[in-house]
């Protein structure tokens, strides 16, 4: 059987001087939901999208962060399983064979794995 891995991702990065920085982290929180983007995507973290094994790297996650509008740069990406001690990766999370990723970003919820997003600039 499947097990799930929740991960702790941490992103920090630049808002567009023209874009406020709330408005911008909707838009991110949604489009790295587990769920659809508002015009029928599937977001980053999909469950249809991860399979067995599959390792994450952080630069799909830059990839993704920066096609969205507002985003300037991205500065940095800190990834780690949920509950691990120390500071994680900014390159790959690998996975055993059995194991599957997952990101609910579910506040009540974080040992399903979250992704938190560090704004920096934008309109203030």
């Amino acid at each position: 059987p499947p097990r799930f891995v929740p991960l702790d991702i941490r992103v920090a990065l630049c808002v567009a001087p023209d874009h406020w920085p709330e408005d911008l982290r909707f838009i991110l929180e949604q489009e790295f939901s587990d769920c659809y983007t508002p015009d029928g995507r599937r977001a980053f973290f999909h469950p249809d999208l991860w399979t067995f094994g599959q390792p994450l790297r952080a630069s799909q996650i830059i990839g993704r962060a920066q096609s969205v509008q507002g985003v300037e740069h991205v500065i940095s990406v800190r990834v780690k399983r949920w509950n691990e001690t120390g500071t994680g990766t900014d390159q790959i999370v690998s996975l055993r064979h059995n194991e599957i990723i997952r990101v609910v970003n579910d506040p009540d919820h974080l040992e399903r794995g979250f992704i938190f997003f560090d704004l920096k600039g934008g309109r203030q």
